[in-house]
């Protein structure tokens, strides 16, 4: 799941009232592509939100730590927690 997917599913289920507040906080460009997922993600009962992101969160953890393996040389479980709990903080390229 891309991440405006992932904001989708959290704008259904927790920010639908401030929607239009929330989204004119974003980039045009982000604003557009949000707001037609938007439209798709809305129209789904509740626990099918919560089982698709929990699906693609999974997944952004997987690809996460394929990338710090390839990174480090070594599976992420293979060092310390406090590194772990570092690495799995979420970053967004460019800030």
């Amino acid at each position: 799941m891309k991440s405006v997917e992932v904001f989708c599913c959290a704008l259904a289920l927790k920010g639908a009232s401030r929607k239009s507040e929330l989204l004119g906080l974003l980039p045009e460009n982000e604003r557009t592509a949000i707001d037609n997922a938007f439209r798709e993600v809305q129209e789904l009962p509740e626990n099918e939100i919560r089982l698709r992101w929990k699906r693609e969160r999974l997944k952004d953890l997987v690809e996460q730590r394929g990338r710090v393996k390839s990174q480090l040389g070594r599976s992420v479980e293979r060092v310390s927690p406090r590194l772990q709990a570092w690495l799995a903080r979420p970053f967004r390229e460019g800030i």
